[in-house]
């Protein structure tokens, strides 16, 4: 189906009808997930300070070790997809999976951090590698039946946004908290004979993070499924895992979106390697403590700047359309890194936050949209293979996802390494041409990944009227099988 022209970008979306409207306590329950999503991914904000900065963990290794698991991550994704598309129960396919992997993942939690610093660096890696492995798989037992609940809570595309906004509102407020971990985890409450030990910190915050992440988990149990295929008998034929994959690889719009996703994702990862040693070198001069509380004060600002480009974004996107917010938010990004060459300065440490500042509310709005559109391409899906295949567009999203992190950082530790950070000198300040080396680094490599992100989003062609359009088809499909004779009339 060839879409229709665009829309006026000045048109105002419809009212959201009664039926399709989800209300405000069942949005608030799938928020609660957000939060939930938001701080299983919290053990990234002290991967480099613990393993690499405090372990001794070549940032070059740390990557590789990344990245088995993230690959690892991808491989559950299509089978959880699959699995949960398939499954028939009295709740439904995907509140069984939310229920046990919110248990899970809350209780594993803290056991990344039960390890001895006196092991040898092989067996540390192993360690880490090995926990997270059963720790994404947790994380993924609940992470794409969550997914998919936004994708069958409302038929409509604009109810989508408002609650994929919702997660967003919820998940950034956790993301407040996150960037604090650091600091906390060196608080003097946590020192052992008066000496600080990072672990033990960790022990505890995490600890306290993993009941967290079950309580809020559980939050989407309560959101209630109103999407339902056009042809319910053509919807129920089983199709194997392999031939699900291959369908999904078929559709143009969902490989442009992770196309997108797959640029966007590695742009972020790598910046945020590059960032953080740059950052502690060369505007903190390797002052950890120092770094730790700058960050935790630009994380805290950065939450509410990204809480508001929520609002912003979904305003945007509901009166110019999604595709226009996403290329503005993209440029609007490279601003943000290119800015980084004059804000790092050692002189005035607390202007290195603004880049933030400006990026982060790109950040939390593109992963608003990104999901509601993902809404809309399961739509075009159903429009012509008459199969409602959410677990297996969302569980496909997120390896791409996963992929393009993989990707990110394979590269960024050998970047960091290339520039030649010595991972020896531990809490010593590193060569000054060598911080110079990743700052240079630190505008190249973001900017030309956002640049080509900007590039490939520019072929989504699902906009508004190409939307509605499909949607007015389902809901044609519908009215015939409704008013279709049975075979004994």
């Amino acid at each position: 189906m060839s879409p229709s022209a665009p829309a006026s970008p000045t048109a105002r979306p419809s009212v959201v009808p009664p039926d399709e409207r989800v209300p405000l306590k069942e949005k608030a329950a799938y928020g609660a997930g957000g939060l939930s999503s938001s701080l299983q991914n919290s053990e990234n904000y002290v991967m480099n300070p613990i393993f690499v900065v405090n372990l001794g963990l070549s940032p070059t290794v740390m990557s590789f070790a990344l990245m088995v698991y993230r690959l690892w991550d991808g491989v559950t994704d299509f089978l959880m997809g699959w699995l949960s598309d398939r499954t028939r129960s009295c709740w439904g396919r995907r509140k069984p999976y939310i229920l046990i992997g919110a248990i899970l993942s809350g209780l594993w939690m803290p056991v990344l951090f039960f390890l001895d610093p006196a092991w040898s660096i092989p067996v540390i890696i192993a360690w880490m590698v090995s926990i997270r492995l059963v720790a994404f798989l947790f994380e993924t037992i609940w992470n794409i039946p969550f997914q998919c609940m936004l994708l069958e809570s409302t038929p409509n595309s604009s109810e989508r946004t408002n609650m994929a906004a919702w997660r967003s509102y919820v998940g950034t407020l956790g993301g407040i908290g996150m960037t604090w971990i650091w600091y906390l985890i060196q608080h003097p409450i946590f020192h052992l004979n008066g000496q600080p030990d990072l672990l033990n910190g960790a022990r505890w915050v995490y600890f306290g993070l993993g009941l967290a992440i079950l309580i809020t988990g559980l939050g989407p149990l309560f959101v209630k499924q109103r999407v339902e295929a056009a042809d319910p008998a053509k919807a129920a034929k089983e199709i194997s895992l392999r031939e699900s994959i291959r369908l999904t690889f078929t559709s143009r719009p969902f490989l442009v979106l992770i196309g997108f996703t797959l640029l966007l994702q590695s742009s972020l990862y790598m910046k945020q390697s590059l960032e953080f040693f740059t950052r502690l070198n060369y505007v903190f001069g390797g002052d950890q403590k120092l770094a730790a509380a700058v960050s935790g004060v630009g994380g805290t600002l950065a939450a509410v700047s990204g809480f508001v480009g929520i609002f912003v974004a979904r305003w945007f996107a509901n009166r110019y359309g999604k595709i226009l917010a996403v290329k503005a938010i993209m440029a609007l990004s490279i601003v943000a890194v290119l800015s980084t060459w004059v804000l790092y300065t050692p002189a005035y440490p607390y202007l290195s936050l603004v880049p933030g500042l400006i990026l982060s509310p790109c950040i939390t709005g593109v992963w608003m949209l990104i999901p509601s559109m993902l809404g809309d391409v399961a739509d075009h899906d159903e429009l012509r293979s008459y199969q409602r295949r959410e677990g297996s567009f969302a569980a496909t999203y997120s390896w791409t996802n996963k992929l393009s992190v993989s990707f990110a950082v394979m590269f960024a530790g050998p970047l960091v390494d290339l520039a030649g950070y010595d991972s020896s000198l531990r809490d010593q300040v590193q060569d000054p041409a060598v911080v110079e080396r990743m700052r240079l680094l630190l505008v190249i490599v973001p900017v030309a990944t956002c640049a080509a992100a900007y590039w490939v989003i520019r072929k989504f062609t699902l906009d508004s009227a190409a939307v509605a359009k499909v949607r007015e088809e389902l809901d044609r499909r519908r009215a015939d099988r409704l008013v279709e004779p049975s075979p004994s009339a």
